[in-house]
Formats: structure tokens, C-alpha cells, sequence
């Protein structure tokens, strides 16, 4: 690591420095600030381009990128023909017209891991930093009330039922428990790749993975849980000591749930509520268990499905537009049905926003990606950290894009920065899985 800094120190210049440097603050401007966020995106996108514009490298930059350069244009085709035929102008312009920031902050990540390793080192001890500040912080929250900021732990009240729960720096928001299982994959992914000593030493990897189920359990994000159970399915295969941790996430579970009566009543009691298998949020052993009429996670959820669809199916080759979901959702047609910003779910708004052809990418990204991890999953070996790290960050994708779970927006900038932020690492590694001819082996 010192010999990569050195190195760094040496060898990069100016824009290199700042390239880098924007990058490890991303992952902190993401708890503070979205308008940071989004400046610091921004700048690595802007960054990116004098870079490749000075070094004269356009062509070259691109020439190992082909089919991702290929899919990202392709993408932002379909999303500003979208635009073009929005129903809402005003509210798809901006989302629409900039996203390619986001593709653009891939590469310029992707350009610095490239030619400095220091900085998969720099960004590493930038997530660790942002894990352990948030698990801190989580826990004087939980223990004395509010943070160090003194934000208060938040309250949710379902009839004579009240709950609280952490949200850390993210304040009134709950974001704790989707941001922190956004990043896990990307955080293991580099520890693996890196393979230091003082990780394996010191099990860095599973006492991130306790730490996070503990977390997600008192946030009370039950998506958050959801994605964590996924990820965990997938990442047993290459875990050490698989049977004594899951035999710990197991006894955390069952542990919190029984004794926690408002997290139990939450998880357990509201969750077969809202899919309608009990009739109200009392207990469900004092209730009758129906299945014929189970809900997609809640009428509310399958409502704004519902309604997405139909929207849909009234523009199915472009979509009504980006951000434009509440202001159709809001029209007489629709009237009758519940209305929000968004349909809470990945691919119907995708299919309400951009059409048939935007969520045909994104589904096909999805299958590619499942079948090259299962693919993987039969193949991997423990001395293998290069294809472990790459099968580790490809579970992050497939849970951010996960089908049938509820979602934040898809388009929604802080969910965006969060999804591409690892993206720039994962080209550099199926870069090198292709160069070394490992990826199927």
C-alpha cells in the first residue's frame, strides 16, 4: 500500500489528484448532502472528459469499453427519446437531459483505478471510514437518543404500536439500511481483491456482515432486510466460516424479533398485514392466516404497480417520461387509484417512464448478470480473489436491480449515485477476468 501511494504521489498529476479525491468524498457526501453528491458527480464527469480530451485518448479510452460504451449510449438514446415524448417536460428535463453524468463518473472511476492502484486502497479506506462512523454513530443514537449531531431517533406509530428506529446522519430519512447494503458489496468486493493480512486477521469481512444485519434490523427497513437476505444467499458460497456465521445472523434475528416488541410487531406482524394475510397489525397468532388474497408487499404497493402499468400500456414504446408518474398517476384516468412520486418498483416504473425498450436493458443486465454469477458460484476457489472479488460485486448489481421487491425511485439521483458508485471497479475487474481468461474457468 505505501509503495501505491508513493507511486500516486509521483506519477499522477493535477486532474489525477482531483479525480481521486472527488471520488473518496462521494461516499460521505451521500450521508450529508445530495446537492454535494450530485456537484461531486458532476465534477469527476467534467473531470473525465479534460482528461481524456488532454491526454488524447478518446478512441483508446473507449477501445476496451466498446459494448459497455455501446449499452450506456444506447441507454441514454432511449431515456431522452423518452424525453422527447414526456408528458411532463418540466419534471423529465433535468433527470432525462443529465443522466449520462452518471455513465461518465463510471469512467472517470474506472480511469483512475486503471492507472493508480492507490486508489482502490484511498476509496477502500473511504467506505470503511463511512461504515464504522455510521455504526457509531448508530449506536449513541440508539443508546442515549439521538446522534452526535443530536438528530433524534425517529418514531413510527401503527394503531397502539410505536416503534423507533435509527437513521444515524440520514436524520428524518430511512436510508440507513439501503445505503449500507448498497456499499457492503462494494466494501467486500475490494477487501477480497486486496487481500491484506490485517483483514483476514482480524475477520474484517464477517464483522462487517454482523454489523450490517444489526443495523438493517433496528432501521427497520424491511427492503433493506430483503436485499440483505439475497445477498447473503449468494455470498455464503465463498464465506470461511459459513455455518458459524449464519448460525450467528440467525440467532441475531430470532433474538432481536422475540425480545424488541416493536421491531417484531413491524416486521412480522405488519409485513403479513400489508400482504393481507392477517386482517389488521395485532398479532398474528390471535388471527386467522388466509392466503387467497395475498397483496403484491401491500395494496398500496400493488396499487402504484397496478397503475404503472396501465400507464404503460398507453405508451409502450416510449414511456410517459421520466419523474412523470405522479403527474399522470393524478389524472382522471387514474383517479381511483393510490398515487405517489413513484411506483415504489423497479420495473414497472421503468416500464411507465421509459418503455419497453429501457426496461428490456435492464432486465436483460439483470439475467446476464444472475447467470454469470450462478455460473461462478460452481467454479470459485479460495486463492481465486480476483474472481471472488468480481462474483461479490456482482451480487450488489443484482440486488440494486432485484425484480419483485419495493424500491426507491429508479431515477431518483441519491439511489443513482449510490448504484453507480462501485460501477468504475466492476469494468476494471471484467476487464481483467476477460484479460486473464478466468471468467468461466
Amino acid at each position: 500500500m505505501l509503495n501505491s501511494f508513493k507511486d500516486f504521489s509521483n506519477n499522477s498529476n493535477f486532474l489525477q489528484k482531483s479525480l481521486l479525491i472527488m471520488f473518496t468524498l462521494l461516499p460521505f457526501a451521500l450521508i450529508f448532502s445530495i446537492f454535494v453528491s450530485d456537484l461531486f458527480a458532476a465534477l469527476i464527469s467534467l473531470l473525465t472528459i479534460i482528461i481524456i480530451i488532454k491526454e488524447k485518448k478518446v478512441f483508446s479510452f473507449f477501445d476496451n469499453l466498446k459494448w459497455v460504451t455501446i449499452l450506456m449510449i444506447l441507454f441514454y438514446t432511449i431515456i431522452i427519446i423518452s424525453l422527447l415524448n414526456s408528458h411532463d417536460l418540466n419534471s423529465s428535463f433535468l433527470p432525462s437531459f443529465f443522466y449520462f453524468r452518471f455513465f461518465l463518473m463510471s469512467f472517470g472511476i474506472f480511469y483512475i483505478i486503471q492507472h493508480h492502484k492507490f486508489s482502490l486502497y484511498a476509496i477502500l479506506c473511504s467506505l470503511l471510514f463511512v461504515f464504522i462512523m455510521l455504526v457509531f454513530d448508530s449506536l449513541v443514537q440508539y443508546n442515549f437518543g439521538q446522534n452526535i449531531f443530536g438528530y433524534k431517533l425517529q418514531s413510527y406509530c401503527d394503531y397502539s404500536n410505536c416503534q423507533k428506529f435509527i437513521t444515524s446522519f440520514f436524520e428524518s430519512e430511512k436510508k440507513l439500511g439501503s445505503y449500507l447494503i448498497r456499499i457492503i458489496p462494494f466494501i467486500i468486493s475490494l477487501i477480497i481483491y486486496l487481500n491484506l493480512a490485517v483483514f483476514k486477521k482480524y475477520l474484517l469481512k464477517e464483522i462487517i456482515i454482523l454489523s450490517t444485519i444489526i443495523m438493517i434490523l433496528f432501521s427497520s427497513e424491511r427492503t433493506a432486510l430483503i436485499m440483505f437476505s439475497i445477498f447473503f444467499l449468494f455470498y455464503v458460497k465463498i464465506l470461511k466460516h459459513k455455518f458459524k456465521i449464519s448460525g450467528i445472523i440467525i440467532i441475531i434475528f430470532f433474538t432481536i424479533i422475540t425480545f424488541n416488541d416493536a421491531i417484531h410487531h413491524k416486521l412480522i406482524n405488519g409485513t403479513l398485514a400489508q400482504l393481507e394475510i392477517i386482517e389488521n397489525h395485532r398479532s398474528y397468532k390471535d388471527q386467522e392466516l388466509k392466503f387467497s388474497n395475498i397483496k403484491y408487499y401491500s395494496n398500496e404497493h400493488q396499487n402504484l404497480a397496478l397503475t404503472a402499468i396501465s400507464i404503460f400500456k398507453e405508451n409502450p414504446l416510449t414511456g410517459a417520461g421520466i419523474k412523470t408518474f405522479s403527474h399522470i398517476c393524478n389524472k382522471v384516468n387514474y383517479k381511483s387509484s393510490v398515487c405517489s412520486t413513484h411506483p415504489h418498483s423497479i420495473y414497472p416504473q421503468i416500464l411507465s417512464e421509459i418503455g419497453i425498450f429501457g426496461f428490456l436493458i435492464i432486465v436483460s443486465i439483470f439475467f446476464i448478470i444472475l447467470g454469470l454469477n450462478l455460473k461462478m458460484k460452481f467454479s470459485l476457489t479460495d486463492d481465486d480473489n480476483l474472481k471472488k472479488s468480481f462474483y461479490v460485486l456482482n451480487i450488489g448489481i443484482i440486488i440494486n436491480i432485484m425484480p419483485f421487491i419495493p424500491s426507491g425511485s429508479f431515477f431518483n439521483n441519491w439511489i443513482s449515485l449510490v448504484c453507480f458508485l462501485p460501477l468504475g471497479f466492476w469494468i476494471y475487474l471484467f476487464l481483467e477476468t476477460k484479460k486473464r481468461n478466468i471468467l468461466f474457468s
